[in-house]
């Protein structure tokens, strides 16, 4: 739905659920769930940031994952192809260096 939205990083927080920042596009607060790769990347408070994302849609809840590069963003469309892996698993894969 969302190819990528460009904006002010505002923050960055990890908690036992993933890593997460938060863009700041025209006074809106967009939070993405990324990588550890991408959260551990020298992303600077304050700067202006564009993150490829993805909207995921479930029953109950909606989210969006973000990707400092377009690649590592198509490489989680097509893990999250695959049976039995989701959100939580591909981010984990993609996360590793």
């Amino acid at each position: 739905m969302f190819e990528y939205i460009k904006g002010t990083l505002t923050d960055k927080f990890s908690s036992a659920n993933g890593y997460y920042l938060v863009l700041d596009v025209n006074g809106v607060g967009y939070r993405f769930e990324v990588s550890e790769l991408d959260y551990n990347s020298d992303l600077i408070i304050d700067s202006e940031l564009k993150l490829y994302s993805k909207l995921i849609h479930k029953e109950d809840s909606m989210s969006l994952c973000g990707f400092v590069k377009k690649e590592t963003r198509d490489i989680f469309v097509y893990l999250t192809s695959v049976s039995g892996v989701g959100t939580k698993m591909a981010l984990a894969l993609l996360g590793q260096s």
